[in-house]
């Protein structure tokens, strides 16, 4: 019997993961402003130095959690930031709320940014989403060329 390669299991691996968080409905694209809450991924390996900036809002969206979300790649890069998100998910305090694969409908840009918006299964409570922050948590990955 033949064993997978590499390349199946990472394809393996980044659906499993992206199957962990919450199920949600994409409710189109918002310009972003400064209500925006930014978190940072910095990279390391053959990126060390260099960083992601991730951009997030909560909102109550008919009794549900609502979420904007993009991010801002630095120029030039090509790190494959968008497979990282893609299989990423995104956490409000220490809850998992998201996949991060949402956050693709909208390509990074240097400017006009605008966020892609979703609708979760997870009841809106504002006193408990006003005060926590959001991270983006995803497997270690290295791209090779």
């Amino acid at each position: 019997m033949a064993r997978p390669n590499l390349l199946t299991l990472l394809f393996l691996g980044f659906f499993l993961v992206g199957c962990v968080a919450h199920k949600s409905t994409f409710l189109g694209l918002q310009t972003a402003d400064s209500t925006y809450k930014q978190t940072t991924i910095r990279w390391g390996g053959k990126w060390a130095g260099s960083h992601t900036d991730y951009f997030f809002k909560s909102f109550n969206e008919q009794d549900y959690l609502g979420l904007c979300g993009y991010y801002i790649d630095q120029e030039g890069s090509t790190r494959g930031t968008d497979f990282w998100t893609e299989a990423a998910t995104v956490y409000l305090g220490e809850n998992p709320v998201a996949s991060g694969a949402f956050i693709n409908r909208q390509p990074p840009k240097l400017s006009g940014y605008k966020a892609a918006c979703i609708k979760t299964e997870i009841p809106f409570d504002s006193k408990l989403f006003d005060y926590m922050s959001f991270s983006l948590r995803g497997n270690a990955v290295q791209f090779a060329r």
